[in-house]
């Protein structure tokens, strides 16, 4: 069984990012003096033409492209859900959030469910975007962090290896029990 990375936020949405965009993300910092390498609180952040927190908060459920200077960046919205991200055993990457779970132990139940999901199993995929992954690295995180945040020993957030490439993103429910449901996301190569 693999065991799987978790994250979640402190409140707002995720983020899926690249790495030639990450040090690009102003999180709850006035966005005009980030990107000149200061770091400037907002008058409000959550304003979306102050902060790319603000933009990144319009989003309200699923998930949706904002663009960071001239990069995408990937949000995933709704309620703050332990969340991870990984290749399944097909080679897709997945990204999966626990919309709830009732019993104990459910993180190592979740991760063995996961780590064995047939993909083709699910029937309600539902296509959603591309995403163009511009580099082989990934980050998914707190919108409301910056990549400072990311460099420190206790940061949280995700990392994941892709193919450069064009991606379809699907969204689907997935109830394995009567005690957990997930929400997953797939990324599915347009090559």
């Amino acid at each position: 069984m693999t065991k799987l990375n978790w994250t979640e936020s402190a409140g707002g949405p995720l983020v899926l990012i690249c790495d030639n965009a990450v040090d690009l993300w102003s999180g709850i910092y006035k966005r005009s003096s980030y990107i000149e390498n200061k770091i400037e609180d907002a008058d409000d952040f959550l304003d979306p033409n102050e902060t790319d927190y603000g933009l990144a908060c319009g989003v309200d459920l699923g998930v949706e492209l904002i663009n960071v200077s001239t990069k995408n960046v990937l949000v995933i919205g709704g309620e703050p859900m332990p969340t991870t991200i990984f290749k399944s055993i097909s080679g897709e990457i997945l990204i999966a959030r626990w919309f709830y779970y009732g019993i104990k132990d459910s993180e190592h139940i979740t991760d063995n469910l996961l780590s064995t999901l047939d993909l083709n199993s699910i029937e309600n995929w539902e296509f959603k975007l591309d995403f163009n992954a511009e580099t082989n690295k990934l980050y998914l995180f707190d919108s409301a962090n910056i990549s400072k945040d990311l460099k420190k020993d206790n940061a949280d957030f995700l990392q994941v290896t892709i193919n450069p490439d064009i991606y379809s993103v699907y969204t689907a429910t997935y109830i394995p029990t009567t005690e957990i449901k997930l929400i997953l996301h797939k990324f599915v190569s347009n090559k």
